[in-house]
Parts: C-alpha cells; structure tokens; sequence
C-alpha cells in the first residue's frame, strides 16, 4: 500500500539495527544479513501455523542459518523475501479468505518442495568444502531465496485475483446492473487473455525496482511516462508492474490500448472503463469510491456518452475526491488510441484535472509519436510527470536480459522437445556462444528476441536447425533503432511458402493483406468469407506457419491479428519488404476487399433481416441475436466497403468493373443497408460513405449518371429518416417509406414493401423538400457556427449550447451555457469554441468539453464574437453599445478596448456589425457605421483606420451586415431594407450593388457559388421564415432561390467554409441544414402541389373523412380530397381576412354534411357558401352574433363546427375565444362564446338559435372544439380544447347538452383545471386519446402502447380525429391525413386532439 495513505510495517527495519562495535564493512554486511535471516525464519515459522506451505521455506532458511557462515551478499534478496511473506500472511487473515479452490495451494505445495532441492548440493558438502565454495554456495542460496520468493509471488497474486473476484461477486445485484451501463472495453484491463505476458524472472529487474520506488515514494511525481521505440518491451512491463501493484493492493485500474481493436482504441471507452475497475478493485477504498460513482451515475445517467471532459469529471474526478481513494492507473500503448489531435486529448485532460486528486498516480506508456510529446509538453504535465526512456538504458543491462530471456525460452523449448517429442537434444543447448551472437541481433529489441523464439520453436523444424538458419542470417535492414528484423520477417515468410505453388502465395498474400489494411480485428470465418474462401479452417491452413508472427488463437471466435505493429508496416513498405511475392500493395487489396464487400451484402443483407415484429424499437432487440442475424461479416461490410473502395488510388479507372455491383447494391439494397447500421448503432456510417462516394462519383464520367442519382437519393432518404431509422428499423417501412416522395427512386423501388396499416392520403410530397435534415431542439437556435472543416456545427440559444455532427445531426456533446448564447465562434483549428452568453464570454476544448478561459466582458451584453481567421488565440467581440473588445486568450486579459466606437445619440461612430477581414494574418479588422464601413489594423492603444468604404447614395442602407471573402480581396454590405453593396478591399471602391425585393434582409452569408456559371458571387441571408440564395455578379441582374421549411421566422443562418451547405435556426425550435449546389440546380423545388404559402392555422376532415379543408394564416382556404391526396380548390384570402393578419381574429370555414358545399364565415361577420369546386353559392351578412360585441377587435380564436338532421339542411356551431377587456388575472383572461347556427330547408340564410358564455374568466385560449352525437340520448356533447402557455393541452373542458332542434340549451360542468397527470389533449373523461399521439416525439401510439407510426417534422403539428383518420396542421403549410382503418386505435369515433 501507498505509504502516504497507510502506514507500513517497521518489522524489516526494527533487526536493521546496529550491533555495537566498530566493524569492518565486510563483517557489518555479515551480521546485518544474519539478522534479517534469523528474523525471516522466525517470522516464517510463524506464519506456516497458518499456511502450511511456508513449512518447507522454513525448512530451507533453518539449514543455510545452522550451516552458512557467508549470507551477506543475499541481504537484499532476504528482506524482498520477508515482505513477500508478511504480505501472504496479512492476506490469509482476511474475513473474506476462504479455501475456495486448493489448486494453488497444491500448486504453491510442490513449487516449494521443488525449490528446496536447490539447496541439496550444499547438504552434501562437509565443512572444508563450504569453505572452499563460498561464493558457489552463495549464488545458490541466492538462486533459492530468489525462486521462493517468484513463488509466493505467484501465490500472492493468484490469492489476490481470487479476492478480487469473490468482492466483484458480492456487490448487490442494483449496484452491479447500474455499473454494467458504463459503456466499457471489457477487455482493456491487465487481466485480460489477449495481453502479453509479463517479464521474464529476473528480467527488467532494474526497471520494475525504479517503477516500484516510484510507486512506493509519497513525494514521488504523479504521472510516470514509459517511453519506448516499437519493439523495446513496453506493454510486457506494463503487464508486469500492474500485476506487481495488484499483489500489492495499490492497483486501482488498467487500460490496455490496442489499434486491433476498436473498443481498446476507442477515447470514448477509456474512463468508463477505468471507472468500472477502480468501483469494483481489490482495494479498500473501493466501496467508498463506488457509492460515490453510483451517485454521479444517477444524477448522469448519459455520463458515458458525453464529452470526455464530462466523463473525467463525472466518473473519475469527482468520486476520487469524494472517497479519498488511494490507487495507481496503468494505461499502456497511449499511442494505439484513435486520436487525431496534434495533442493527445487524453493527456491534456489529466494534465488539467490529475493535480486534484493528488493520491491517484498514473502510470502511461507510449511511442514518442508527435501528439503524445506535445502532450506531455504540455506546461501542467512537465512538472509533475517521470521520464524513462526505454530504449537509451543501459545496453548491458538490455542484453543482460534478453539474453536471460533466450536462455530460458530456448532451454524450455529444448525440454519439451526431449520429453514430449524424443529429440536428442544436448544439455548444454543453445551453446553460450550462439546466446552471443543471438542476443547481439536483436539490438536491444525485445520483440525481435520474441519473434525468433516463437520461430525456433515452431513444432513442424528441429529446433537447432531453425536457430541455426536464424544466426545465418547476416543481413540487417535499418529501422526505429537499427535491428535485423527485415530480413527474419523475410525469411519467415519464405519458410512459410511452399515452392512452386503460387496458388498458396496468393492466398498467403491475399490474407495478409487483409489484416494489413482491415479497420478491425477479424475472426477467422469473417477472413474466409471476405476473402471468398469456402471454410474458415482454410485460414488456418494458411497462416499456421506464422505463428511466430500473428496471434492465432485455438478459439475460433478469438480474432486473428499481428504480434506487433511492426510486421505490417515492413509488409506495405517497398523499401523494407523486398521480395515482391510478400509485398502489400495497399492499393491493390482496397479495391479486392471493397468488392467483396458489396458481393457478401448482395447474398445476407434482406428486409427485416432479424425478424423483428411490427413496430418493434431497435433497443427491445437482443444484441446477441442480433449478431448472430448479421453475423461479423455482413457487419464488417456495411461499415468499410466504402472505406476500402476510396482508399484505392486507382479507384477511377476500377470503377467499370465494379459499377453493375455498385448500382445493384445502391437500387436495391440501400434500404436493408440503413436497416442494418440502424441496429448496429451505426447509420451515421451511412451518410458518410455515400457523401465520400458521392464526392467520388460525381468526378467521374457523365455515363456513371445513374449511379450518382441513386447515391444521391439513399442520401436524401437516410438523412429525412435519420431519426427514425435510429430508434426503430423496421419503421423504414410503417413510416419513412410512406412519407417518402412519390417522385422518390427508393419510393417507386420499394412500393410494394410499404406498410399499408397507416396510409398517408394527403400530404406526400411529389419531390424531396429543400432542407436535406432538420434537426428539433428544446428552443429556438439564436446562435449557429460552423467548423472550419465542417464536420461541426455549433448551436446556441435560450439554456441551448450544443455541438453537433453536422452530416448527420447527432449530438456530439452539450455544454452548460448558463443563460442565452447570443453568438458563437469556432477556433481556426477548430479545437476551441468562444460563446457569448449575456456578459460572459467562455471559450471551450472542443475535444473535451472543458472550459478553458472564462472572461468577463463588463456590464454590457456581447451581441458578436469571432476567432480571428488564423490566429488562434485572438477573439473578436462587440457589445449591444458598440464597444469592439480584442481578446487575447493565451494571456487571458482584453488586449485592446475601442471606446471610441461607442455610438453617439445622432451621431454615426456607433459599430453595428464587425467581422475580420479573412486571407490575412494580420489583425484586420471589418466595421460597419451607420453611413460606411471601415477597415482598421488593431496595433498599439488605438486600431489604424486603413480605409473608409462609403455607402453608394443610390441603394438605401439600413442595420447593415458586413462580410469577408474567403480570400480577403472583397466585402460586401447587407442592409436590411434588401439592398447588397460589394466592394474591393484594396481599392476600397464600389464593385457593384444589387437591389433585391427582400426587405428583412438578415445574417448575410458570402459564399462560393456552385451553380455553374462560373466565377459568380452567391449571397446567402434570411427573410422571414426563409433563407434566401441571391446569385449575382459583376452587374445588377441575379437569381434568387428561396428555402422553404420553417415555420416561424429565423434567427441564425450559418454557412460551411465551402459553401456547399447552409445552416438555419429558427423560432420553431429546428435547425434545417441545406445544399447550395442542389438548391442552385433547381430553384423551384415544390413539395406538395397546393401546399400553403404560410403555417396552418385551422384544418378539419368532413364527417365521412373523405374531404379537408385546411386555412392558413393569410386567410387562404384550401379543400382537399383525401382520396387522391389532390387540392379540390383554393379561396383566396378576402381583403378583410388578409388585413385580420396583423390581429387575431381569423377566418373560419366548414365542410357541411354530404360534401356538398363549404361554409365560411370573415372576421368581419360576412357568411359566404361555396361548393367545393371554389365556386361561391350564397353570402350572408347578418354575420354571427360576436361581430356586434364589444370585444370583436380583440378576438383570439374562432371555430366552425358543422352538423345536421333530418329537419335542418345545415348547421353550425361558431365558438369565438376573445380577451376579455380587464381582468385581475396577472396573465390576461379569455371570454368563450358559442353560437348555434341553422338553415332550415326552406330558408335562404342561417338563423343563429342559440348563444351559450363562459361563467366566468379563465386563463386559456380555446384552441379548438368538438362535439359528439348521441342517438340514444338524443344529444350532444360540446367539448372546448384549450391552449394553457405554449403546450396544446386539455386544461379546460365543458359538457353542453342540448336537443337537435337546439331547444333547452343545458350547462353541465364549470371549467376547470385537470389534474397533473392529464398530458395531452383529453376529451371527455372516459376517453384517454392523448395516448394516440405524442407530440414531443412525433409517435401515433396504439391502444397497446406501441409507436406504430412516426411523423416527420414537415407534417407535426396540431391534429383532429375523424373516425379512423387524422389530419394533422403544420406550420410549415403542409396538411396531412393519414387513415388509420388498418390499426388497432382506441375508440373509433372522431375526436379532437
């Protein structure tokens, strides 16, 4: 144990003591040694009471205190020994010890009595002879002490796992199920059966004393880095020293990286797993540790998948603190982890967090590759991290114990021969000087000491015919410290080659080169079937002559793979590998491999490929089932065939031969492909491969049209269904497939495979809608930014600050804004991201999620923030009183203030917007005024004005927006009022200027144009709820595009640094991202043919369902037929109704019973009749009764609800929801009315009958209304729905009954609130239909709980129930109804939602 946290035991020191008189050095040695003897025996004694197989050590040690006078030079051996033995002792006094298995014992039992035969030619010795051998028997004696003490440590550590393993078992099933959750590489830690083995007994014997020392030092460095060249023996320390710590109780958790891997090489799963292991480890601060990690994991339970600042703090950090445990953390091969940072990510999170628990060491190793020596350059690193590096020891002490290594390895080798096999081989094999000249080859490299064992003792060669041809061998190849491996690896791979037989060649090479460019560790059957080989025992065959080079477990579901990293890279290098039958061309195997793949997805992948049940969610599927359905190799297909075919350079002129495979896979398999990735957790793998191959395609010749016309539609398919697709597979079919275009390519292909229990009547699209993926957030994105390479994109808002993978729109990591992100702002290398929020500036790792400076602005809120385009350290802001502040993070202050730019009342020095002027290094800063813009070089106290830009009197300027090239050599100038001004830096004159007819010009955007007329500038901005591209160049004349989608208006537009893709967040709580190019290509993209221009405002299906209308705020009536999904007419908007717009009182319309005619009644009390074909029938004008009221100018909602008898032609009821004119209710109050409305057969007009009031005033808004007959009753049920905040929720009901002739109008039940579990909208108190539709995760929801149909964002919004169908009102105008008479609902008749 640490001796900082536990006391140690005085017991070996207290006989240390001095015994008087002056002595020569020799003889105090002497008696020092004969003391710690003596003690040894007795404590040996003591403890073989209780441990019986210390009798024989006890045995040994009373023979050589009786008979051997010179002990000296065992001193230290004796004393290890000593505390090896009080280490077993303290052990077996544990409560938890039991004798569970007696193997070790037994085992422990003979390996001693074995040992004490070492000391036999001592007892045969008389006296003179002892004398004479003193120094013979010394290293005897030593030789036994040694072997005891190798022995118990084997026992201490067998005993330790044993205790280690019965805690694990012990602790309570919650606890265990909870730690389980912790997404973890199982197997990363020491103990796991694919690590390497430990050293050597008396190998590294220096190293491993210096590590323990350090582990033993309380005021030793924190950190300790072992630092090694490829091949030096890294990992094999590692393995020893973590097994030591574990002897010894001071192990909290190891780490085992490996490239072959992918959990093992995955940052992601590094602090879960060290978590799990420190919660569950031989240590008596564990359960204290636990309880604190159990806590952190309720309070986090997605912990595992945040950043990995978050998962440090929250998994390791944080309950280190609070348990006060003691512990070492080993991480070995650092250098294998996937990590493209130029600094590894993980050592800059220790090197920010470690110093806060200062009882946790960490013991890492590594190559010295580039991003792990930045990383531990790093200034809070150095100070407190230990350095050795491996391969500048000492090479005496190296070759001492490789040549130890050999000796034992070839000596064991040369027994089992003897034994098992009958060869004759002699004693004193392998010759010393064969040891020599072996041990001088390997250079001080343990792996090529390794390697030529594994080969020697390959059981197929006589053993001393394979180390002859090994020393034979004279020729070395120059590499990582300059050792004869080339030639060995060559040798290898020509005894492992039959002559004459090229077919086994091919073969050999086929497989190697396989492993050499595989992305993941690969089973033997996977190998065999993505190189087409009929049994998996062929790859056996194959490699089983390379043993010495490739780790071919007897288990089959073990992966194959190389000992060490060296082999491939001597296969790929040409300079290295010069035996062209064995050399790997990269290139070549690609392109073989990315073949196979799409062959092997041909013949396994299918629809419903793991039989899952009708609307079954992807997480009720057993991952072992699922496995097993796709199996490794259809799993390694989907995830690399585009890798391995991209990474061929010769990919263009390969193309043909692959292209019929490719288009069949793309036309009829994409869809079981997304299924696929959707259960493995992967589809964003999706949307990658088909942009990376899209890219690739779209190069190549125009006859590969078809090809990219697929690959762009699996690209519009998976992205519109993404969300979906990520939850549950098989809705591919119940929903996105449905919903799909009817133009679609994947539609049109996989019609007959569409599920036809929810069937889509009106709302299909007839072509892809514009946004390629909208992205739902908890509140409207005021803030978006783009990576420099545009992977990311950055989201700010109200209590929103979130980074997210911009291809596919996963949730990369969420960071804590602590109020509104006013703007954000992405470091040129995109490691860093600055956020504004209110009067705080954060900048933030990227890679880690920690904040790395916190600066505040002052009392003034910053309105903009922009990293300086490549400076990385320099951040531009500007508050709302136009004060510019430079910012240089590295020095953590304000660098330059510009006071003077504040505005003055009338005045126009005031900034309105800023920018840097991008393409210089230099602090060029852009300024926008109210009458011109300036550019200034920041320097000294006051910024350089440069140049002045006036604004050209002959367009009008207002609230401008200024913007750089991405070159530098022009700006151009938004204003509000639509006008572009677009200037030449240099110059500073006029380039020229457009006028648009925009006139809410907002968050300009400058972009590289993609519409293929050459050298012509694309402005990107946003108007209302849309974004605009205006194409324009050196003249007045341009194109405008507009994006269409969003519901309400935006209020951020962000553009990747290419220009090919735009960003836009808007008040309806969505981010769409959009294409330019495709955008550019067709600038009339209709989605659904008479789709509304503006949001929903009202829809309703008629009685029977067979017609809708919907009316959208402008006014505008639409009727549909929702048997062909087709628009029956359109009534314009009347003058009044569309002036009504800037007030709330709305148009409202009905469908009469028969589908005959369509009733619609103006704000202004105006009644019109129409038939459905548009044309008008009749019009009233005594209007409904609300119209003459005092409170007609303040009405907030009104409704029409038909119904009719045998004696009324028509009726209607028309509900009016107005604010009341004063109120004590803080929030306001609304008044509700209802008119009953008839036309009797005879009658020309309808006559209202019947008024009914609220009671009282109440604090909602009647949002819509239902009624119900009742033939038996003679009745019917009116039921008000009501609006309470921004939730569609059912906060207030009435009950009226009445008769149909409308006589004895009756009043059931006073408002009220509902209880708090009433979510949803509720009519009546028996019929829960807000189980049908939740609107939060866009799900229609059986009577049985299941999600059985899934809504696309386009086509949410509020809904009414018509017998067995649905019609839903978007904002973003698009009407949907969707017949559900295939599907189990609860209650068929209508209702309301």
């Amino acid at each position: 144990m640490f001796p900082w946290s536990r006391p140690r035991s005085n017991a070996s020191n207290s006989v240390l003591v001095n015994q008087g008189a002056a002595l020569t050095k020799e003889e105090k040695a002497a008696d020092v040694a004969k003391t710690v003897l003596k003690t040894l025996l007795q404590v040996v004694v003591e403890v073989s009471d209780a441990f019986g197989p210390l009798q024989s050590v006890a045995n040994g040690l009373n023979f050589i205190v009786k008979n051997i006078e010179k002990v000296g030079d065992n001193t230290a051996a004796m004393q290890k020994l000593l505390r090896r033995v009080k280490k077993i002792e303290e052990l077996t006094k544990r409560e938890d010890h039991g004798h569970g298995d007696e193997c070790p014992v037994q085992c422990i039992y003979r390996d001693l009595d074995a040992i004490m035969e070492t000391l036999d030619p001592i007892a045969h010795q008389n006296a003179i002879e002892r004398f004479v051998r003193t120094s013979q028997n010394a290293a005897l004696i030593q030789e036994y002490i040694s072997s005891v003490e190798q022995a118990l440590y084997d026992y201490q550590l067998t005993l330790v796992q044993g205790l280690q393993k019965l805690g694990t078992e012990q602790i309570g099933y919650a606890e265990r199920n909870a730690l389980d959750k912790l997404t973890r590489a199982k197997n990363a830690g020491f103990d796991a059966s694919n690590h390497r083995s430990r050293c050597l007994a008396g190998t590294r014997t220096k190293v491993l004393h210096t590590l323990q020392q350090w582990a033993e030092d309380p005021d030793g460095h924190q950190v300790y880095w072992l630092n090694g060249h490829a091949g030096s023996g890294k990992s094999t320390i590692a393995q020893s020293f973590a097994e030591m710590l574990l002897a010894t109780g001071d192990l909290g958790a190891s780490f085992f990286c490996s490239r072959d891997s992918q959990q093992q090489s995955d940052l992601k799963t590094i602090f879960p797993t060290l978590a799990f292991q420190l919660a569950t480890a031989n240590n008596t601060d564990s359960p204290r540790y636990r309880r604190a990690l159990l806590h952190a994991l309720e309070k986090h339970p997605d912990i595992a998948l945040s950043s990995l600042h978050n998962q440090l703090e929250e998994l390791i950090i944080g309950p280190a603190q609070t348990s006060g445990i003691t512990a070492i953390i080993v991480v070995d091969a650092l250098d294998e982890c996937r990590d493209p940072n130029s600094t590894s990510i993980i050592l800059d999170l220790f090197a920010s967090s470690i110093v806060r628990v200062p009882l946790i060491k960490i013991f890492i190793t590594g190559r010295p590759e580039p991003h792990i020596l930045s990383g531990f350059c790093l200034p809070q690193l150095v100070p407190i991290t230990d350095v050795m590096i491996l391969h500048e020891i000492d090479d005496m002490a190296v070759n001492a114990d490789i040549r130890l290594f050999l000796q034992d390895k070839l000596s064991k080798i040369a027994e089992d021969r003897r034994r098992n096999y009958g060869t004759s081989i002699p004693s004193n094999w392998p010759s010393d000087s064969a040891l020599d000249a072996l041990t001088k080859k390997t250079a001080g490299l343990f792996i090529f000491a390794s390697t030529v064992v594994k080969v020697i003792e390959n059981t197929y060669y006589d053993p001393r015919d394979q180390l002859q041809k090994v020393l034979a061998n004279t020729d070395d190849s120059s590499y990582e410290g300059g050792f004869g491996l080339d030639n060995l690896y060559l040798n290898i791979l020509d005894g492992a080659s039959p002559r004459h037989d090229d077919g086994f060649l091919v073969r050999l090479r086929s497989t190697l080169g396989l492993l050499t460019i595989t992305n993941d560790a690969l089973l033997p059957s996977t190998i065999a079937k993505l190189l087409g080989l009929p049994r998996s025992s062929d790859v056996r065959i194959i490699l089983s002559s390379l043993r010495s080079l490739l780790v071919i477990p007897d288990d089959w579901s073990l992966p194959v793979c190389f000992h060490h990293q060296s082999f491939p890279d001597f296969l790929t290098d040409p300079a290295r590998c010069t035996d062209p039958r064995f050399f790997i061309n990269r290139d070549d195997h690609h392109f073989a491999i990315g073949q196979r793949c799409l062959i092997i997805m041909r013949g396994r992948l299918k629809k419903n490929i793991c039989d899952l049940s009708p609307y079954a969610m992807n997480d009720t599927l057993d991952v072992a089932l699922r496995d097993k359905r796709i199996g490794d190799a259809t799993r390694y297909c989907c995830r690399y065939w585009a890798n391995h075919l991209l990474s061929d350079v010769k990919r263009d002129s390969h193309l043909h031969m692959i292209e019929p495979l490719l288009l069949d896979f793309l036309s009829n398999q994409q869809l079981q492909w997304f299924e696929a990735l959707g259960l493995l957790q992967e589809l964003g793998r999706a949307v990658e491969a088909l942009s990376d191959v899209r890219a690739w395609i779209s190069t190549c010749s125009k006859k590969y049209r078809v090809l990219l016309e697929w690959i762009v539609e699996g690209q519009r398919f998976v992205l519109y269904a993404f969300d979906v697709i990520s939850v549950s597979v098989i809705h591919i079919y119940h929903s996105a497939l449905p919903f799909s275009p009817k133009s679609s390519l994947m539609r049109k292909r996989h019609i007959s495979e569409l599920s036809n229990e929810a069937r889509v009547e009106v709302g299909t699209a007839t072509s892809w809608k514009q946004s390629l993926r909208t992205i739902q957030l908890p509140g409207a994105a005021q803030a978006l930014e783009y990576s420099h390479d545009g992977a990311m994109l950055a989201v700010g808002g109200q209590s929103i600050c979130r980074i997210i993978r911009s291809a596919t729109g996963q949730n990369i990591m969420d960071l804590d804004p602590s109020g509104a992100i006013q703007s954000l702002s992405f470091s040129p290398d995109d490691t860093t991201l600055a956020t504004a929020s209110n009067k705080h500036l954060r900048v933030w790792d990227v890679r880690t999620g920690a904040i790395i400076a916190e600066l505040l602005h002052g009392e003034t809120t910053i309105q903009h923030i922009e990293f300086h385009p490549a400076i990385k350290h320099l951040l531009l802001s500007k508050d709302n009183e136009g004060t510019v502040r430079l910012w240089d993070l590295e020095a953590r202050h304000c660098q330059h203030t510009f006071e003077f730019l504040i505005p003055v009342i009338g005045g126009s020095l005031g900034c309105r917007t800023l920018c840097w002027l991008k393409g210089s290094s230099k602090k060029a800063i852009l300024l926008a005024h109210s009458t011109h813009a300036e550019l200034l070089i920041a320097s000294g106290e006051l910024p350089r004005r440069l140049r002045t830009y006036p604004y050209p009197q002959s367009i009008n300027i207002q609230s401008p927006t200024i913007v750089s090239s991405e070159d530098g050599l022009s700006i151009a100038l938004g204003s509000k009022s639509g006008s572009i001004a677009v200037y030449d830096v240099k110059s500073g004159a006029l380039t020229y200027s457009i006028s648009s007819h925009y006139k809410d010009m907002r968050f300009l955007q400058l972009l590289p144009s993609h519409d293929g007329r050459g050298h012509t500038t694309t402005f990107a901005f946003a108007t209302g709820p849309s974004v605009c591209l205006l194409y324009g160049n050196q003249h007045p004349s341009s194109r405008a595009i507009t994006l269409n989608g969003h519901a309400d208006d935006v209020v951020s537009v962000a553009s990747s640094s290419d220009g090919q893709f735009i960003a836009s967040g808007s008040r309806d709580k969505t981010v769409r991202i959009w294409e330019t190019r495709n955008s550019a290509r067709s600038p009339c993209n209709p989605t659904i043919k008479g789709d509304h221009s503006h949001a929903i405002e009202s829809g309703r299906l008629s009685n029977d369902g067979l017609f809708a209308f919907s009316i959208s705020f402008d006014g505008t009536v639409k009727v549909w037929d929702t048997r062909g999904g087709t628009c029956c007419c359109t009534l314009a908007p009347s003058e009044v109704s569309s002036h009504s717009i800037s007030r709330r009182h709305r148009r409202a319309a009905a469908i009469l019973p028969g589908n005959e005619y369509l009733v619609t009644v103006e704000p202004n009390g105006v009644g019109k009749m129409w038939n459905l074909a548009g044309k008008e029938v009749s019009i009233w004008s005594n209007g409904p009764i609300t119209s003459n009221n005092d409170f007609s100018e303040k009405v907030a909602s009104t409704w029409l609800l038909p119904w009719g008898n045998e004696e009324t032609l028509f009726g209607f009821f028309y509900c009016t929801c107005a604010y009341t004119r004063t109120s004590r209710l803080k929030k306001g109050a609304f008044r509700t009315q209802v008119e009953c409305w008839t036309l009797h057969r005879e009658a020309s007009e309808p006559q209202p009958r019947m008024v009914l009031a609220s009671s009282g005033e109440v604090p909602y808004e009647v949002k819509q209304i239902h009624h119900r007959a009742d033939i038996s009753s003679k009745s019917t049920t009116l039921t008000l729905h009501t609006k309470y905040g921004d939730q569609f929720t059912a906060v207030l009901w009435d009950y009226v009954l009445f008769s149909r002739s409308c006589q004895g109008l009756q009043f059931v039940r006073e408002a009220r609130r509902p209880a708090d579990d009433i979510e949803g909208i509720v009519v009546g108190s028996e019929t829960p239909y807000h189980k049908l539709v939740d609107h939060d995760t866009s799900w229609v929801i059986d009577e049985e709980g299941r999600r059985i149909l899934w809504i696309p964002p386009d086509h949410d919004g509020p809904g009414t129930w018509q017998r067995d169908k649905l019609l839903l009102e978007s904002r973003s105008g698009c009407l949907t109804v969707i017949d559900f008479s295939r599907t189990k609902l609860r209650d068929k008749e209508h209702s309301q939602l």
